[in-house]
Order: C-alpha cells, then sequence, then structure tokens
C-alpha cells in the first residue's frame, strides 16, 4: 500500500513506521490463517486478533492522513481487548463467561427496546425472543448483580498481565478521547486553545506507537497459546517496529 501524501510530505520520518506497521500485520495475516489447534482458547484468541487486526489497519489508514487523535480512540479499544487475551490464557476457565456474557447483552437490549423503542424489539413470541429467554435463563444466576463477565476490574486485569505502565499512562488519554470529556477535548488543541481541525501532524507517533504495542500484545499471546513457529519473525517484526518508533521521551510532544 502506498502512503498517502499527508505523512511523506508533513511527518517524513514516520513513514518508516507505518511500513513496519505494515510488515508486522503481514506477518499477523499469516498467523491467523495458519492452521492451529481448534481449542475454546485458541478460536477465542484468534477471533479477539482478528479484531485487534482490523484496528490495526484502521489505525495505520487514520494516522496516514493525518487524523492521530482519532485513531487513538481505537488504540484504547486494542489495549482492552490486548488486555483481555492475555487474562483469559492465565484464567482459561473465564472463557465460558466471556462467551456466555453474550445472553445478558442481548436480554438487557431486548428489554431496553421493548420499554423505549418496542417496533424494533423481537415479539415475545418470536424464535429469537425465546431463544434469548431461554439462554438468558441458564446464565442469569451466574451473572447476577454484574455489569461485566469478569469480576476483576480492567485496571487489576492490565496488573497481573504486567500491563500497569500503559493502562495508567496512555490508556486513561483513549477513555478521555472516547468520551471527549475536558481532557479529550484538550488533548486535540493547538496552542490557542482550539481543537485541532484534521488533518493534522498531532499525535500521530503517539497513536502509532500505543496501538502497534496492543497489536503487537496480542499477536504475543495467540502465538503462545497456538503454539505456532512464528515466534523468531514476531520478535524480528516487533523490535523494527520499536527501532522505527520515536524515543519514549518524545512521544508526548
Amino acid at each position: 500500500m502506498k502512503l498517502p501524501g499527508f505523512l511523506e510530505t508533513n511527518c517524513p520520518e514516520l513513514t518508516r513506521l507505518v511500513s513496519t506497521g505494515q510488515s508486522l500485520m503481514k506477518l499477523g495475516v499469516s498467523m491467523l490463517r495458519a492452521p492451529a489447534p481448534e481449542t475454546d482458547l485458541v478460536l477465542l484468541i484468534n477471533q479477539l486478533s482478528r479484531s485487534v487486526h482490523n484496528s490495526m489497519e484502521s489505525v495505520l489508514c487514520l494516522a496516514s492522513q493525518g487524523f492521530g487523535v482519532d485513531a487513538m480512540r481505537l488504540g484504547r479499544t486494542m489495549f482492552e481487548t490486548a488486555v483481555n487475551a492475555h487474562y483469559l490464557d492465565e484464567h482459561p476457565k473465564l472463557i465460558r463467561d466471556f462467551v456466555e456474557f453474550i445472553w445478558v447483552k442481548r436480554h438487557r437490549h431486548q428489554g431496553y427496546l421493548k420499554k423505549y423503542s418496542p417496533a424494533e424489539a423481537y415479539d415475545e413470541h418470536s424464535p429469537q425472543a425465546q431463544e434469548i429467554e431461554c439462554e438468558y435463563k441458564k446464565v442469569q444466576s451466574r451473572f447476577k448483580g454484574k455489569k461485566d463477565w469478569c469480576d476483576v476490574s480492567l485496571e487489576k486485569r492490565a496488573d497481573a498481565i504486567h500491563a500497569s505502565a500503559m493502562y495508567g499512562g496512555l490508556y486513561p488519554v483513549g477513555c478521555s478521547l472516547t468520551h471527549t470529556d475536558i481532557l479529550g477535548l484538550r488533548f486535540g488543541t493547538n496552542d490557542l486553545g482550539e481543537i485541532i481541525l484534521g488533518p493534522s501532524t498531532a499525535h500521530l507517533d503517539l497513536a502509532l506507537f500505543q496501538s502497534g504495542l496492543s497489536y503487537a500484545m496480542t499477536l504475543d499471546v495467540y502465538q503462545k497459546v497456538s503454539e505456532l513457529d512464528f515466534r523468531k519473525e514476531l520478535d524480528d517484526c516487533w523490535a523494527a517496529y520499536k527501532a522505527a518508533s520515536p524515543p519514549p521521551d518524545k512521544l508526548m510532544d
């Protein structure tokens, strides 16, 4: 893929980072499509990794065209997915909870539609509504009073997989950008306090580094659980990506 002219003209120092990111993604495609054991853990982490892979593609597109702040919004979800993938690897008994929490989600959504938009809700006698009700009753007691599939907070999950530095560093910025709170607004401003209208060079390096790290984290755990023979290639690609990234002390400049 040829780099759009914006990056080449305005941030030529980042073209190598994007290029190494594309190489990392090419390896990711090979890994995710390679035959692997069809265990519940491998299949789930493959799906999580595919989701992060698609987000990484989107980040490269956004950053290449001068939209680093929006790319960082995607970086937030990529980090959350990477944390969950590693945590599920360490606690495989939680796979069932992760998967079956979908019935809580669907039951809540059906209830919301019935209350606020009944025309869009499934008829209570329809096969879809009956399936949701039946499956929800099977898991209801396990998830009673829970807001999520896991009792452990994301912060503690991140700590358990040794990702606290990123959780407390870049992740809060991504959350603020996603919710557009005051920090999110200020993060995308110029020296006059005005939101920068894109395209711009603001935070392109930060978005690329943050997202690349989460993507590599996800591929790392998939390599581990799948036991595929991509370890050296993955380590080499990540080393090249880090080498092309600005020094950490320059990322927030």
